[in-house]
């Protein structure tokens, strides 16, 4: 219903930035902390993230995708809001 009235439906991120420095796990967990929570991590958050990242290869774009996810579902990035 939204489309036909020229209403786009999606979402897209641009994560340029991201993919620029994905091999580097502390580079990429505060480059998105840095938009989404004003640069304001917690240790824990900050270690959790860093931990999630590592767990995937290098060079894999899931990396962004882990990192924003667990950002943006943390309680910290609610209480930014």
């Amino acid at each position: 219903e939204l489309r036909s009235m020229g209403i786009p439906v999606e979402t897209v991120l641009d994560v340029s930035g991201e993919l620029a420095v994905i091999s580097d796990s502390a580079a990429l967990v505060d480059r998105i902390a840095g938009k989404l929570l004003g640069g304001q991590i917690s240790a824990p958050l900050r270690s959790q993230a860093r931990t999630l990242v590592e767990s995937r290869a290098a060079s894999d774009p899931q990396r962004v995708a882990e990192a924003l996810y667990l950002i943006v579902t943390s309680p910290e990035f609610a209480q930014q809001r």
